[in-house]
């Protein structure tokens, strides 16, 4: 039966726990071929995709000892989270400081911008990859360390398993990055 043409509003909240940018986006996709096949009287037909399932069982086969002993090599001689001038004040200073706090937004003009792709592009690097290093260095001023390490979120995608850019599910996984 065709969906008579009124106005249709889809308020859609999910958990991000439970999926990633990618399923994100491969729902919506579906969501709009459904409504649209439905629009137009015709049944809808999707795709068969992998199951997330059968990630969870690449994962419960992986070797988890080899890749602790390279992060742990990776991180030696990091025994603590970088501090920051806000987690040594008194609680006192603290409290006052909890309340006083503001938001600032910095818009980047679009020559400042091409000049940035340019940089990046000239050094083979991401755009992103230069907002890591700008905040290594920002983390590095602000704790007064020479090396400190934060964690990238990244999906993992391209190096799990076969069809994994169209399964939904969380293929996300932290990663420490630092500045030594």
């Amino acid at each position: 039966m065709p969906i008579k043409p009124e106005s249709v509003h889809l308020v859609w909240t999910f958990e991000h726990a439970l999926l990633d940018g990618r399923s994100f986006s491969l729902v919506i996709k579906e969501v709009f071929a459904i409504y649209e096949a439905l629009r137009q009287g015709r049944e809808p037909e999707l795709a068969s995709v992998r199951p997330f399932r059968d990630y969870i069982e690449w994962l419960a086969r992986q070797e988890f000892s080899k890749s602790e002993s390279y992060w742990r090599l990776l991180l030696q001689g990091f025994t603590a989270p970088t501090p920051l001038v806000v987690d040594s004040m008194t609680s006192a200073a603290a409290s006052a400081e909890a309340t006083d706090y503001g938001e600032h937004f910095l818009r980047l003009s679009k020559p400042l911008t091409t000049e940035l792709e340019r940089l990046a592009a000239r050094h083979q690097l991401t755009l992103n990859t230069l907002v890591q290093a700008g905040w290594a260095l920002l983390l590095s001023r602000y704790s007064g360390e020479e090396d400190v390490v934060f964690g990238v979120t990244r999906a993992g995608r391209k190096s799990t398993v076969e069809g994994a850019g169209s399964m939904l599910g969380l293929f996300i996984n932290t990663l420490p990055v630092g500045r030594g």
